[in-house]
């Protein structure tokens, strides 16, 4: 288990960024900058399993632990990416707990067949050791549910995916509607009374501190692409604001 993922489960905070684009160098500045963790998304971003494989080497030599979202209903990729050797998993748009015993019960279960997850059959190096399951709650459904679902052996943490549940309670992008807060406010209350994980995206309107104050612990602070703009946008705006006007 790496230092951060030890960490997260005594209940610290952690801190790390979702990766669209795997590309192993971007991976490297990623935990070599101190990030607990790394997110290859495999359900929005790009699914090159062969370069998610290499950014998971990277992770792995690192003291940061790698999770990867993968795709709604992919029970496949849910072994094949713990065995590539992921630490973890984030499950999108869980409704019901059958869906998260599905999940669980493929995870707990599988056969490595010599993949990157034992050393290529050399060792077993997590044997008794669960790996990372988180539950994205998209959904009203979800939220009725949410105490079944993280009552489930092995789901060992829960975020709430804002734009997809703000869209489906009708309200697109509205975080301040009283249906909306209730949900949040019954995710939190589900996950705090079962000693649950609570991650979440802080934004200036839930910053880190009063997320922190109710509970949450996995951070998840920025997408890679979005901070590359924003760096290179910034870098060349304040070299063009050095050179006078004609």
């Amino acid at each position: 288990m790496s230092e951060s993922l030890a960490r997260l489960r005594k209940g610290q905070a952690v801190f790390g960024l979702m990766q669209t684009y795997p590309i192993a160098a971007v991976t490297e500045i990623m935990v070599w900058s101190g990030y607990d963790f790394v997110i290859l998304d495999s359900e929005h971003g790009v699914a090159d399993e062969g370069a998610q494989l290499d950014a998971l080497r990277v992770i792995e030599g690192s003291s940061a632990f790698s999770i990867v979202r993968v795709r709604p209903g992919d029970e496949s990729a849910v072994a094949r990416y713990l065995d590539f050797g992921a630490d973890g998993l984030m499950i999108p748009d869980v409704r019901t707990a059958v869906q998260a015993e599905q999940v669980a019960r493929v995870a707990y279960e599988r056969w490595t067949g010599g993949l990157r997850g034992d050393r290529y059959g050399r060792s077993k190096p997590n044997k008794g050791q669960m790996p990372l399951l988180i539950a994205l709650i998209e959904a009203p459904e979800g939220v009725a549910n949410v105490e079944a679902i993280l009552s489930v052996r092995g789901i060992e943490g829960v975020v709430i995916g804002a734009g997809d549940l703000s869209t489906t309670l009708g309200t697109p992008g509205n975080f301040s509607t009283p249906a909306y807060l209730a949900a949040v406010e019954r995710v939190e209350r589900a996950a705090l009374a079962r000693g649950k994980i609570l991650g979440a995206k802080p934004d200036k309107d839930s910053p880190i501190a009063g997320l922190f104050e109710r509970g949450y612990r996995l951070f998840m602070i920025g997408r890679d692409m979005p901070l590359l703009r924003s760096v290179l946008a910034g870098t060349l705006a304040s070299a063009v604001s050095q050179v006078p006007a004609p």
